[in-house]
Parts: C-alpha cells; sequence; structure tokens
C-alpha cells in the first residue's frame, strides 16, 4: 500500500489533496498534479470500492443484531459506524487508484 504517483512526472500525492478530492462535495474530483499539470481521475474500482466499504459495517451490525436477538443500543451502533467512517477516512489514500484520460484522436 502506498500513495499514488503522478503517471507522468513521479511527483507524489498528498494524502490531503486525495481525502479532498474523493471527499468534495460534487462528487470524486480529479487531482492536478503540482508539477506537471497533468490531470488525474478517480478509477472507476476505488468509486466501487468506498460505495460498498461505507454502509458495510452498518448493514452488517444491523442484520446480525436482528437475525442472533443481540440488543446494541442505537449511540452504539453510531459510535460504530464513526469509527469505521475515521478508519476509511485515514486509509483512503492508501487505496484510491487515478488515472490519466487518454484524449481520442
Amino acid at each position: 500500500m502506498y500513495v499514488q504517483k503522478c503517471e507522468k512526472c513521479s511527483n507524489q500525492f498528498t494524502k490531503k489533496t486525495i481525502r479532498k478530492s474523493i471527499m468534495s462535495w460534487i462528487g470524486y474530483e480529479p487531482i492536478v498534479c503540482e508539477k506537471c499539470k497533468s490531470i488525474h481521475y478517480v478509477y472507476f474500482r476505488t468509486r466501487i470500492l468506498l460505495s460498498i466499504f461505507i454502509p458495510v459495517p452498518l448493514f452488517t451490525i444491523l442484520l446480525i443484531t436482528k437475525n442472533f436477538s443481540f440488543n446494541i443500543s442505537f449511540p452504539v451502533l453510531i459510535l460504530i459506524f464513526v469509527l469505521w467512517y475515521s478508519l476509511l477516512i485515514f486509509s483512503i489514500p492508501f487505496f484510491a487508484r487515478y488515472r490519466i484520460k487518454e484524449k481520442n484522436k
């Protein structure tokens, strides 16, 4: 696991830049390399992984509690979800991948 570098000039993207790109309000923003100004777009695979990783713990806990009659209070469920989401935010730069789109000629 490593933080991705620019495909053209090998300049390493900062973790903050990657998090900002993924967590943007308008969706997955492209990253512009600081050195060569090339534009990198997020892989579709990264989008799929994030859409799976965000709700999975909540649904898993809810299914376990309903099927096995565990009593977990709502605040505990929220705490588990917040902890999972925090872990996900800090690990995003290590698995998020970007690429440069080639223009059609």
